[in-house]
């Protein structure tokens, strides 16, 4: 530490002199005081006005501090649920040993925490962000070494072989059983998400074992509560894999559960990877289409064609002369070469609400009793047209291959004419005669009571053929016309309150549910309060509040224990109906799958970054090789400036001594 300041050093010399001069025309003549009084206020006066002087130099302390940093040993737990080791007792003694060093302790899963985990909860395994994350930490630090206790078992992330090397060698702990042990295990299962009721739904398991040479296991599947298949498996030869492929019925709607089990081995020490879950959504969606034809025609064979593509819809072909059919049974009714309807025909197909599909052929008698939207004026004979998109259409989504299938197909027959589509019409296709973009629409909808559909022309089923030509698929022919009835068919949610949610979660994933609420203008607004009631299997209740967002609903639940859930949300002080729902909560086995750790992985880690692996009865031999390390202090210099003036002890004494002259100089009458 050292005094300076920016003025040449006589400058210090200088505030003496005026000090010692200042002082002595003050008490030049003071001869009544005691030698002793005068010669202490003099040096009370000189010593006030000489730091007075020297404190208008703005002098400043320049101080250097050094800093010793001791090297930092870094210990890393493994916290997943794999690892069946306590370690708590080998860290403590690192603590104890190491004092030379700066030995902080973190844990790891999925993610990087600070200290030591007294239970090993931990879903996944995640090492490569677990050091990589200690590498960014310690970028500046005097990192001396990482020692990571773990089975070398992860799940998540990138493999750390794979990564940049770190700038710290890494001593890997293991801990576990490297040997094989007597095991069978569920390893693999593939399934859908979801089937229809009353369809087949394809099961794929596949079945590990591990040193189960001439034993014999047997595999059970349950539905819920009951089992629905099961089979015996004999004479394993030794290390084998087992694949089963099975094909169940969907025949209870709503969220099931399949659990699956194989029988444990004697002396088989994991035996949570036993078992395992899984979850179907079983839906009744198929649709129902009832068809009016008069007579045959290739057109509507070409759509009955790609109806039967599609297991999701169920159709009936009729004659106009049965409409005293039940048409409330059905989900699209579709006319195709339809001369002559009465008007009792008429007024049940549209009191019934059923949405509608017509092919308009080039006789329009009866278009314009089906569609508000379009009015047609004849003015021709037939000519030919081509399709091509409309920019602005969005209702659906046609993938690229329709896209392209539509530019490439051969043209329609259709009469010429003027269209006037009014407002409520949206057309999908619009006509193309020769090279001119027409605004005729070719395939257009309205949907005002309920949706109806028009297509115009003949000629579709020369698409079928073109489209299998170029593909050797009707795929893409297909992939459209069911495009266009599951627009029809599909409900348009006119509920005042929507809900947006997933129906199946981890148990380690948060639960969203999102929630619009709406006016009887169908104007979106949160002016209410929205409440949620969480059923668990037990039928015990919770409660929770939507929090609000500018003109939505959110609600964040968050990680709930593996279960199946109903809900309930309403609106308070609100006559807006009633929401339900299932979620379905799967359990997380990850980490109970394989329990073998991983010597070779550890082994090749802490080679590539120049470390050593070691095993837990070696604590002392890791210890010894820490302490030998080259690790040395560093010792780190910073300057830091102090302003003199800014020191408030020592205005506060310059402030007592000039109180004490004054007091001393009172006191002898001099005032």
């Amino acid at each position: 530490m050292s005094l300076d300041h920016s003025y040449p050093w006589y400058f210090s010399l200088l505030c003496v002199f005026l000090g010692v001069f200042v002082t002595y025309f003050f008490y030049r003549e003071n001869n009544n005081l005691k030698p002793f009084t005068k010669s202490f206020l003099f040096f009370v006066r000189f010593s006030i006005l000489t730091s007075l002087f020297f404190l208008l130099l703005s002098p400043i302390f320049n101080i250097v501090i050094k800093n010793i940093e001791r090297p930092s040993i870094i210990l890393l737990q493994d916290a997943s649920k794999s690892v069946r080791i306590d370690i708590k007792n080998d860290f403590k003694k690192f603590q104890n040993e190491l004092l030379d060093f700066d030995v902080s302790i973190y844990n790891f899963s999925d993610q990087l925490n600070e200290g030591f985990a007294d239970t090993n909860l931990g879903l996944y395994t995640n090492i490569d962000l677990a050091l990589t994350n200690i590498n960014d930490l310690y970028s500046n630090r005097n990192l001396s070494s990482v020692v990571i206790a773990t089975d070398g078992l992860y799940n998540r992330g990138k493999n750390p072989l794979y990564s940049e090397k770190f700038n710290f060698p890494i001593y890997s702990l293991i801990l576990g059983d490297t040997a094989e042990q007597v095991d069978i295990s569920i390893d693999k299962i593939e399934h859908n998400e979801l089937a229809f009721l009353g369809n087949y739904f394809p099961v794929k398991i596949r079945i590990k074992s591990t040193s189960a040479k001439n034993k014999n296991f047997k595999l059970k599947i349950r539905q819920n509560d009951s089992i629905i298949f099961t089979k015996s498996f004999v004479s394993i030869l030794n290390n084998e894999y087992f694949e089963i492929k099975e094909d169940f019925l969907a025949n209870k709607i709503g969220m099931n559960k399949y659990s699956i089990s194989v029988s444990e081995f004697a002396n088989e020490q994991n035996v949570i990877n036993n078992y395992a879950d899984f979850f179907i959504d079983i839906i009744d969606s198929k649709s129902k289409i009832l068809i009016f034809n008069d007579k045959p025609h290739p057109d509507i064979a070409a759509f009955v064609s790609s109806i039967s593509s599609n297991e999701n819809y169920d159709y009936t072909i009729s004659k106009t002369e049965n409409y005293s059919l039940d048409f409330s049974d059905f989900n699209l009714i579709v006319f195709h070469s339809i001369k002559n309807l009465n008007e009792k025909f008429i007024l049940e197909i549209f009191e019934s609400k059923i949405p509608l599909l017509l092919f308009c052929t080039n006789d329009f008698n009866n278009m314009n009793t089906f569609f508000s939207s379009v009015d047609f004026l004849n003015k021709g004979s037939a000519d030919e047209v081509y399709p091509f998109l409309s920019s602005t259409f969005d209702d659906f989504q046609l993938s690229d291959s329709v896209k392209n299938m539509i530019s490439l197909m051969p043209p329609l027959n259709l009469q010429f004419g003027s269209y006037f589509v009014n407002n409520p019409s949206k057309v999908l296709l619009y006509q193309k005669i020769k090279d001119i973009n027409s605004l005729n629409p070719l395939i257009s909808f309205e949907n005002i009571d309920k949706r109806i559909g028009i297509i115009f022309g003949e000629g579709y089923w020369k698409w079928r053929l073109r489209n299998f030509y170029l593909n050797n698929s009707h795929n893409s022919f297909d992939d459209f016309f069911n495009k266009v009835i599951q627009y029809l068919v599909t409900n348009e949610d006119k509920s005042k309150l929507r809900l947006d949610y997933n129906k199946s979660y981890f148990e380690n994933e948060s639960i969203i549910i999102s929630a619009e609420l709406y006016n009887s203008s169908f104007d979106l607004y949160n002016e209410k309060n929205i409440e949620l009631k969480l059923f668990n299997s037990k039928n015990e209740i919770f409660d929770y509040n939507f929090d609000k967002y500018e003109n939505s609903y959110s609600l964040n639940i968050g990680a709930l224990e593996s279960d199946n859930y109903r809900f309930e949300v309403f609106v308070k002080d609100s006559d807006v109906s009633t929401k339900t729902g299932v979620i379905t909560v799967k359990p997380v086995k990850v980490e109970e799958l394989n329990l073998i750790s991983d010597y070779n992985f550890l082994n090749n880690l802490s080679s590539a970054n120049n470390g050593s692996l070691f095993w837990p009865n070696e604590i002392n031999l890791l210890i010894s090789e820490i302490k030998s390390s080259k690790s040395q202090k560093i010792i780190r210099t910073s300057n830091d400036i102090l302003k003199l003036i800014d020191i408030n002890s020592l205005l506060i004494f310059l402030l007592f001594f000039i109180f004490l002259e004054w007091f001393i100089r009172k006191y002898n009458g001099l005032i």
